[in-house]
């Protein structure tokens, strides 16, 4: 492993694509990449670091796997509004942000009186 940001980060995308691209010479029909950004109410890091450090490597990542026939599903909990558009950019097929427990649903629907839990 790298002691820089970008070595290490580097390093993590070559694994990630390389299982990817493996994935779909088994077989697969998509790709499905869970990396959560977002907390509640914002990025994880500040957009500006998940520009410089992580998005250049996602964008490597969903190239490859659809370089490799596959269609790449990206999966993030939290706000990620302030990067919708660098993800747009990075040419995935499928965002899935839902999350599962969302803390703030109950705040946004005051009709529920029962929870489910």
């Amino acid at each position: 492993m790298s002691s820089s940001p970008q070595g290490g980060s580097a390093a993590l995308g070559k694994f990630w694509t390389e299982s990817a691209v493996r994935a779909v010479e088994l077989g697969a029909d998509a790709v499905f990449i869970a990396n959560d950004l977002g907390l509640n109410t914002q990025t994880f890091l500040d957009p500006d670091t998940l520009r410089k450090f992580f998005l250049p490597q996602l964008k490597k990542q969903i190239q490859a796997g659809q370089q490799a026939g596959a269609r790449v599903i990206l999966h993030s909990c939290g706000n990620i509004n302030s990067i919708l558009e660098d993800i747009v950019d990075t040419g995935v097929d499928c965002l899935n942000n839902l999350q599962a427990a969302d803390i703030s649903w109950p705040r946004t629907i005051p009709s529920i009186r029962e929870f489910p839990w």
